[in-house]
């Protein structure tokens, strides 16, 4: 808890080291807990710019996740991943193979909504790609989904991207009926 109010304060080298102190004690029994440690000084290393910090504990993280199955956590950090290996290093392929990763765990274990982060992650590779009709068949499909799940932030995030993947295709017409429905 202290280590949330920390962070929430942006004091991010006391979130580091109360994480670093409880990873220590988390032994035997207690092992599965570096999960959400791992978690969290990743993340704020992530705030504070340390791209490479972070890659390194959200790595560990997965292996952690990976011994105790947890789904939930190993999609945060292969998506944590992912994120640093698109919006830091500008490294698309490295990044969509952690966001495929993702979407395969997220498909085979019914996750729909975490899998819809993954969808939009690899449409938004496509799109910085140029690749603008794979970007724009992903950004539908998803926002298909959205729709059928009533997942209304990620419906206008859909909405406002395939507005823009229209733009870069001088389809003014959908570009606009796009923007419209934002």
């Amino acid at each position: 808890i202290l280590a949330s109010v920390y962070d929430i304060r942006q004091e991010y080298g006391k979130v580091q080291a109360i994480c670093r102190s409880c990873i220590e004690v988390c032994i035997g029994e207690y092992e599965e807990l570096k999960i959400i440690f791992y978690n969290h000084m990743g993340l704020a290393y992530l705030r504070c710019g340390r791209a490479q910090e972070a890659l390194v504990i959200f790595e560990k993280n997965i292996e952690i996740c990976n011994k105790y199955n947890n789904l939930n956590e190993l999609i945060k950090s292969l998506n944590n991943i992912g994120v640093i290996y698109r919006d830091y290093y500008q490294d698309d392929d490295k990044a969509i193979k952690y966001f495929f990763e993702m979407n395969k765990i997220c498909e085979k274990n019914n996750m729909t909504s975490i899998k819809l982060d993954a969808l939009i992650n690899i449409a938004a590779i496509y799109f910085s790609e140029q690749k603008y009709e794979i970007s724009l068949r992903c950004f539908i499909e998803t926002l298909e989904k959205c729709k059928k799940y009533e997942y209304e932030f990620h419906i206008f995030h859909c909405y406002s991207c395939i507005a823009t993947v229209y733009l870069k295709l001088n389809d003014y017409d959908n570009a606009y009926k796009y923007y419209e429905l934002c």
